[in-house]
């Protein structure tokens, strides 16, 4: 009766000095029911407590998640398509089917490889740089726009379109769909630039040229190239005139 009493004041205190003692008697249950820590296997989940395993998870499942600004190690502005008229990269084409070459319709493409046009059935076809090309995928792979299908017309040719130009609604500027036409508009500017005898693909008639001045390698000598020519429509946001080349 003494040591109970005795016991029972020092707990009294102990108590007193503000100490607290766990006296909830340990877990007996053997070790295959416990988790890692120790935690009992039928507690911990669904109040905060997280298993490493399922760290492990969320870890494993943040590192799956594509990242939607990069595709396959490419920037993100890689991947957003841009039209024709916010100009393509040296690696792109300009991509469309209405046969036309100073509108600013359609949408930037990546260039084919050449080896995967070589061996494309020939089908010649004219791009807007009145170059001939196998087909229509070699033209893209050299990032050149199909002015119409078939061979371009020679040099010589004034008369080789039969469509009538629409009216001209910008001063100074006449469309036009081959020589002859700028030739019956105007007195000085007999060169028609830019057009792919297709209702919509009219071009326009730009000033006669010089002796080494081109809009095209056709304008040249044999073995010289057009270098500088830009050419631009009556209907161009810019409003800027085809800008001669050099034949070099």
């Amino acid at each position: 009766m003494t040591c109970r009493l005795a016991a029972t004041l020092a707990l009294g205190a102990l108590m007193g000095c503000g100490l607290t003692l766990d006296l909830e008697p340990p877990d007996e249950r053997p070790d295959s029911a416990l988790g890692d820590f120790g935690v009992p296997k039928d507690e911990g989940v669904g109040d905060g407590f997280v298993f490493p395993e399922d760290l492990g998870a969320e870890r494993d499942l943040a590192m799956s998640e594509p990242d939607l600004g990069v595709d396959a190690g490419r920037p993100a502005d890689m991947n957003v398509t841009r039209t024709c008229a916010d100009g393509c990269r040296d690696t792109e084409y300009c991509e469309t089917t209405l046969r036309v070459c100073l509108a600013t319709e359609g949408t930037c493409a990546p260039r084919p490889p050449e080896a995967d046009c070589v061996g494309m059935p020939e089908a010649p076809v004219c791009g807007c740089d009145y170059r001939n090309y196998r087909n229509d995928c070699m033209a893209a792979a050299n990032g050149v726009t199909v002015a119409f299908l078939g061979p371009c017309p020679g040099a010589d040719e004034d008369d080789w379109c039969e469509l009538m130009p629409p009216p001209s609604t910008v001063d100074g500027c006449y469309p036009c769909y081959d020589d002859d036409d700028c030739m019956e508009l105007t007195t000085t500017a007999f060169e028609c630039v830019g057009s792919t005898c297709s209702p919509s693909g009219a071009g326009r008639c730009a000033f006669t040229l010089s002796p080494g001045d081109c809009y095209y390698d056709q304008d040249c000598r044999a073995g010289e190239r057009c270098d500088g020519a830009e050419l631009f429509g009556c209907g161009d946001p810019r409003g800027l005139a085809p800008v001669m080349g050099s034949c070099r």
